[in-house]
């Protein structure tokens, strides 16, 4: 059942509640976190007893872990607060889910930003150790896509390296705009419970449920990190053909041909490459649905999920 259902008289048709169900399954343990959260501020109000607490905090701790929610539920904060039962409904107050699903993408993307970033850290690892390998390797340096100057392949290595420090200085910042806190600001203008400001809470109530800049920031250093992966993918790509004969792919990061069994393929490199093109549109596609947005909340905003958890999978 809808949370608003009890204040409008006709049920909403099928066809209206598919196309508005949110794809929001993914910010479950996010949004159990932030329930958490906010149920420490109830206790702190006195408006939930320290074995309420413990009940919820526990609940949310299972909900978190097996699930529950089904498609007849609206999204997960709704199928939260049905699986809580009557603490779903202490639960509920003295918030919105406006300023819910914020609170819940918040911690989604700093886990997101934290996670890509290690992945970029053991990519520059690694080739940091083969630039080392390759200190004295002499290959032809390009501008123009010509032949320039003599370099070595431990200097071009140590180029992509650079690109990747860049990119791990994106995703901090990314995680930085991910950190001040919604709670507490309800639907757009806050509640009249008492109840104690979170850490890092945002100043501002109407920007707090509207704002998804955080969420840019994360696909900005997305497709910048996937340019970069881009640009080494495509020099792979010429270094393996019989023109350029710097190296041979490895068997098992490659694929063959049904027709040609002398082609050793490069797919590996080239669905990186074509990646970074989804990863770009994404990045503009949230930047269009925000443009034109007013104030507070807007159901435009569901739209931030699937291009923030589609950049998860594919970093």
């Amino acid at each position: 059942m809808a949370l608003w259902s009890d204040r409008v008289e006709k049920k909403l048709a099928p066809e209206a509640a598919a196309f508005l169900r949110a794809p929001d399954r993914e910010l479950l343990p996010y949004d159990c976190a932030a329930s958490r959260q906010h149920a420490e501020r109830l206790h702190g109000a006195g408006l939930i007893s320290a074995e309420e607490l413990a009940q919820i905090s526990k609940a949310l701790e299972r909900i978190a872990r097996e699930g529950g929610v089904t498609d007849a539920d609206e999204d997960v904060h709704s199928a939260i607060e049905r699986l809580l039962g009557d603490l779903g409904r202490k639960l509920h107050a003295g918030r919105s889910r406006n300023d819910q699903v914020v609170a819940a993408m918040r911690l989604y993307v700093l886990e997101a930003c934290e996670e890509a970033s290690d992945g970029v850290r053991l990519l520059a690892a690694a080739l940091l150790d083969r630039a080392e390998a390759e200190a004295e390797t002499l290959i032809p340096g390009y501008t123009h896509m010509q032949r320039a100057q003599p370099v070595t392949l431990g200097h071009h290595l140590l180029a992509w390296v650079e690109m990747l420090e860049r990119d791990l200085v994106r995703f901090g910042a990314a995680n930085t705009a991910s950190q001040p806190s919604p709670l507490g600001a309800g639907a757009l203008a806050g509640s009249t419970l008492p109840l104690p400001a979170p850490e890092n809470q945002m100043a501002n109530s109407l920007d707090a449920v509207a704002d998804r800049d955080f969420a840019l920031d994360y696909l900005y250093a997305g497709a910048a990190c996937f340019s970069h992966l881009s640009r080494m993918a495509m020099e792979l790509c010429l270094w393996a053909s019989a023109e350029y004969g710097f190296l041979r792919l490895p068997e098992e990061a490659a694929t063959g041909s049904s027709m040609m069994p002398q082609k050793l393929n490069p797919d590996v490199a080239e669905l990186v490459r074509g990646k970074a093109g989804t990863a770009a549109g994404r990045l503009a596609g949230l930047l269009a649905v925000l443009k034109g947005l007013p104030l507070a909340y807007n159901t435009d905003l569901q739209e931030d999920k699937q291009a923030v958890f589609s950049a998860r999978r594919d970093l």
